[in-house]
């Protein structure tokens, strides 16, 4: 058997028990979230159910989920710097040629636009062709305080400066709410009437522990 395969088998067959402790073999609480891929699934009766199940269960096959997704998040990754570094070993030799290859063409287009006294701009070839074409002005501003000083001075400030103005609404809702400003019409502070909830399950760092080998990602 291969390297790569047993590697596979091996990290399957770790998901599998992971996935048994994480929560998975929850077959009742699973199939309630199965449900919610079915077409026409009437959501509120699934809360319901679902606000009548122990917490701790809850919370269990919650945490499996983010594991779950994490790991695959981590793999993804880990799969993407593979292909990346196998792309540039492919590929930045073949760069270095075109790179190389294109300095040629452009150094013998402009060679035929200087006999031609620009008036060819265009080397055709039987596979393909080179056009010059000329590029457009660009405006670079050095100095911006001595430039808004100039433009100010000749007059030219509502010409050629830009002022962008925006309510600082943080500033704005910290007073009102304080009650150090009256109501601004066409400004409104909504207040949610409940309390936002943050859930946070007892995962493992999967950065850290695929660092270690991977040994505590499962645990």
């Amino acid at each position: 058997m291969s390297e790569p395969r047993r590697l596979w088998l091996r990290r399957s067959q770790t998901d599998e028990a992971a996935e048994e402790s994480f929560g998975f073999a929850d077959e009742d609480l699973a199939a309630l979230c199965d449900r919610l891929d079915q077409q026409g699934v009437d959501v509120p009766a699934l809360l319901e159910e679902i606000a009548a199940i122990d917490p701790d269960r809850l919370m269990r096959r919650y945490r499996a989920m983010v594991l779950r997704k994490r790991t695959f998040a981590e793999q993804a990754a880990r799969e993407r710097e593979r292909l990346e570094a196998w792309v540039t070993a492919k590929t930045q030799g073949l760069d270095r040629q075109i790179e190389f290859l294109a300095t040629g063409l452009t150094g013998a287009a402009r060679a035929l636009a200087e006999r031609t006294n620009g008036k060819v701009k265009r080397l055709d070839t039987p596979w393909g062709y080179v056009q010059l074409r000329k590029q457009p002005a660009s405006l670079k501003v050095e100095d911006v305080d001595s430039a808004l000083t100039t433009l100010d001075n000749r007059g030219l400030a509502d010409e050629y400066v830009r002022v962008t103005r925006a309510v600082n609404a943080a500033a704005l809702k910290k007073d009102l709410l304080a009650g150090d400003v009256e109501p601004v019409p066409g400004v409104v502070v909504e207040q949610p009437d409940e309390d936002k909830a943050t859930i946070y399950p007892d995962v493992p760092d999967l950065k850290v522990a695929a660092s270690r080998g991977g040994e505590e990602r499962d645990a």
